[in-house]
């Protein structure tokens, strides 16, 4: 009989095969600079919903977050509700939003989108470059953590599993830009998701469905010793919070105290507002009637919903293993499908997994090269043109792709993982105060925006890596120090022009209020 190994493998090359051919199509039909960018801005509601949850759903949500409920039990449950909430009001906030900013300003990208709404260049080249260093980090995290898991599970080297999700990024990015991204997130995400409902209800069934992993997770004896050396009543596993207290710094626990649980809603809700390697994504978005626009929302929803049932199979693999892998909690859920599935059902759900590092790797590598590559093509070339563009970011694309390939084959430091997240603390909340807040606030200026970039990284890197706070706490700090600091940067310098306002909010008639002031 085929091993888990062999049948992942046959599974990734089948993939791998989709992949080349949509990007042969792709780079067919992007005959122009926004066809590339922005598939011409013509895809309809089913697929940017299929494609953008595939990039908003990464490697961690689909094995980091189910190995914290590994970890943590029932408590870790939230994070479910975080997900399921935060996935539809964001979209609602952001996606029209930021596609009518882009129709009214014509961009093309995210850092057009941050220029424009300034008329600043340096609000241009300091997204830009964010994008570039700390997305590259999450793509190395990202890779290294899936090959890592993928070697666990089957025993191949992790290296060639690294190669080969890297060369699916670069197909995407490199062949047919947009229009391949989208159409592989969507195929990808339905590997995804036919993975996660799998295992969660075969999980859940093997435990005996709720009922029966209830009664195991009470019975957990590790959990209970972890319980009482925190000072909590009862067991660890049942509890809401992991940690009595409202401010926790100590590991694991920390993660879900009060204001870590806090930290986490706000990098769930807060920070998915201004991921820009999904909110670029809704620039290809056709025009919807009212009808399409409540069924993209609706099914949206679902997806979120479904996807998001790994909690589910954390908590069954905590059942059903115990306390095996509490020294590596990102290794239970692909160990949990080998565990209990079929070597085709088992590889077929380990593909889903190692296609979830891929689609959030593909978009985050597009949407960065083509936004810093655009941005410096622009500054250097002095009559730019689509196809010079366009071939700009096509070899940005590969030279990125590569180098962090090579990077992560090197075997980079274990923290990277956890730098992982920098993306969502920093890049998030660092773009929400600077680009999408001012969608709706005409008084934003350059100030604000430049101070809540610095803070954000500021912050969480001193979070992170100086005082080495867990992630939820972290980001609890670094959302409200970003807010209250752009906040008070805004009022305290002057306001855009009136002329800059009526450029950008067209259909908001702009009166002068006190001190000249745009209201």
């Amino acid at each position: 009989m085929a091993s888990p190994m062999s049948m992942t493998i046959f599974w990734l090359v089948v993939v791998f095969a989709g992949i080349a051919i949509l990007s042969y199509i792709g780079s067919r039909r992007a005959r122009t600079l926004k066809d590339y960018l922005i598939s011409g801005g013509r895809v309809g509601p089913v697929l940017i919903a299929l494609s953008w949850m595939a990039a908003w759903d990464s490697g961690g949500a689909m094995i980091g977050v189910p190995g914290v409920a590994y970890a943590l039990g029932y408590s870790a449950v939230v994070l479910w509700g975080f997900a399921v909430l935060a996935v539809p009001i964001s979209v609602m906030l952001v996606s029209t939003k930021l596609k009518k900013f882009s129709t009214v300003s014509s961009s093309l990208t995210f850092t057009d989108i941050a220029g424009s709404r300034y008329d600043s260049n340096t609000i241009r080249i300091v997204c830009a470059f964010m994008m570039l260093i700390f997305m590259f980090i999450s793509i190395v995290a990202q890779l290294k953590g899936g090959g890592v898991c993928f070697q666990a599970v089957t025993g191949f080297p992790w290296q060639w599993c690294v190669v080969l999700i890297a060369a699916i990024c670069v197909l995407v990015a490199a062949g047919g830009g947009m229009f391949t991204l989208i159409w592989s997130n969507a195929f990808l995400c339905v590997v995804m998701l036919i993975g996660a409902v799998t295992l969660t209800i075969g999980g859940t069934s093997l435990v005996g469905w709720f009922g029966g992993l209830d009664q195991k997770l009470l019975a957990d004896p590790l959990g209970l010793k972890h319980g009482l050396q925190v000072g909590l009543q009862g067991n660890v596993l049942v509890s809401f919070f992991s940690s009595p207290k409202y401010f926790d710094t100590t590991p694991v626990f920390g993660e879900l105290s009060i204001f870590g649980a806090l930290g986490w809603f706000f990098a769930m809700f807060i920070g998915t507002l201004g991921l820009p390697h999904t909110s670029s994504i809704y620039l290809a978005l056709k025009p919807m009637s009212k009808k399409s626009y409540t069924f993209f929302i609706f099914f949206i929803t679902t997806l979120a919903v479904l996807l998001s049932s790994v909690m589910f199979y954390g908590l069954a693999a905590r059942a059903h293993f115990g306390d095996k892998f509490m020294k590596n909690i990102d290794l239970a859920i692909p160990s949990f499908a080998v565990d209990i599935f079929s070597s085709p059902v088992a590889g077929f759900i380990i593909t889903g997994f190692l296609m979830a590092v891929a689609t959030t790797v593909g978009s985050a590598l597009l949407v960065t090269v083509t936004s810093a590559v655009r941005t410096i093509y622009r500054m250097w070339v002095k009559e730019p043109t689509d196809r010079g563009e366009m071939t700009a970011g096509k070899i940005g694309a590969v030279l990125l792709g590569l180098i962090a390939m090579f990077v992560t084959i090197s075997n980079p430091p274990a923290y990277l993982a956890k730098l992982h997240y920098l993306v969502y603390s920093s890049l998030g909340f660092a773009f929400v105060f600077a680009v999408i807040i001012p969608m709706y606030w005409r008084r934003a200026n350059t100030q604000g925006a430049l101070i809540a970039m610095v803070v954000a990284t500021l912050v969480t890197i001193t979070g992170l890596l100086v005082f080495k706070w867990p992630t939820g706490t972290t980001m609890f700090v670094s959302f409200l120090l970003t807010g209250a600091t752009w906040y008070v940067g805004t009022m305290l310098f002057p306001p855009p022009s009136q002329e800059l306002v009526k450029k950008c909010f067209p259909e908001a008639q702009v009166k002068p209020g006190p001190s000249g002031i745009p209201i």
